[in-house]
C-alpha cells in the first residue's frame, strides 16, 4: 500500500512531536514524517513506503452470488 502524496501533504521534519495516523508510532521533534495538512496529523515515512505484495487470492467456487441463487431457487421451490 503506497499512499500517494497529496497537494496538501508535506514531507518534512516535525516541528512538534506526533503520532503516525496508521500505526500509532510516537514520533519526536525533529523526525522526518509526511504531514497531511487537510487531517492535520502526521504519517510516518515507513508507513509510505511500498508494503510487502500479499499473494493471490485463490478463487474456489465460480461466481459470486451463486450460493445467493441457490438459497433463492431452494426456498422458491419450497413455497411452490
Amino acid at each position: 500500500m503506497t499512499l500517494e502524496l497529496g497537494p496538501d501533504d508535506k514531507r518534512m521534519k516535525l516541528r512538534y512531536a506526533g503520532s503516525c495516523r496508521l500505526c500509532g508510532r510516537a514520533h519526536g521533534a525533529g523526525a522526518e514524517a509526511i504531514y497531511e495538512r487537510a487531517r492535520k496529523a502526521i504519517r510516518c515515512v515507513e508507513c509510505d513506503k511500498p508494503a510487502v505484495e500479499a499473494p493471490p487470492v485463490e478463487v474456489v467456487g465460480g461466481e459470486a452470488g451463486a450460493s445467493a441463487r441457490r438459497e433463492y431457487e431452494r426456498r422458491r421451490d419450497a413455497r411452490e
